[in-house]
């Protein structure tokens, strides 16, 4: 029933009109850097962790589109004859480059020029998380953000098989939250994390 689920999901992302998939896309930046920003703001941590997973939820409730979660749905359609190699192609460039504007658009918008990191003496923790992040060695990176890539397509994946939004919620809150407390790289929330810190 999941399986199918996700293969109903693809087909409809994959016939969503440019201008719509384009401001969905940019949604789920908005909705990513949000989390981000709130991690930030508490700190980090534990606290943090058991915080960001506001962003994924935010995403699926509405239905934003974001990269890492439409991997997971447009590699299963396109392995199950649903949809075209094309359309992930689409799907997954709009994806990149429209979370990356709405990360952008939160970080220097609501976090910088708010100055709510400032009223929150958050500024140097911020600095410090890009420039851990940013120096990292490219081999870290790319396992951390298999890490935790693989941890949203099982929040994804549960959140597929619950009806009710408290199911939703449950089922994304522990992967996601997880995944922020082992230390992985969301691609995403870096398009957030990074720009923040410079």
């Amino acid at each position: 029933e999941t399986l199918l689920a996700v293969y109903k999901s693809g087909e409809y992302k994959a016939g969503l009109p440019l201008n719509l998939l384009m401001i969905q896309c940019f949604m789920a930046g908005i909705y990513i850097a949000m989390a981000g920003h709130l991690f930030i703001a508490v700190g980090g941590r534990v606290l943090g962790s058991a915080l960001f997973p506001t962003g994924l939820i935010a995403v699926i409730l509405t239905s934003a589109e974001l990269f890492t979660g439409d991997s997971l749905v447009f590699v299963a359609s396109v392995l199950g004859g649903r949809v075209s190699f094309a359309k992930l192609l689409r799907n997954w460039t709009v994806a990149w480059l429209m979370n990356f504007a709405g990360c952008l658009f939160w970080a220097g918008a609501l976090a910088y020029a708010s100055d709510s990191l400032e009223a929150l003496d958050k500024v140097d923790y911020a600095v410090a998380v890009a420039l851990k992040k940013a120096n990292a060695g490219w081999l870290q990176i790319f396992l951390k953000g298999i890490g935790a890539n693989f941890m949203v397509c099982i929040g994804v994946w549960q959140a597929t098989c619950a009806e009710e939004v408290a199911g939703k919620v449950l089922a994304l809150w522990f992967p996601i939250s997880a995944f922020v407390m082992l230390g992985f790289d969301h691609c995403i929330a870096n398009q957030f994390l990074i720009p923040l810190g410079m």
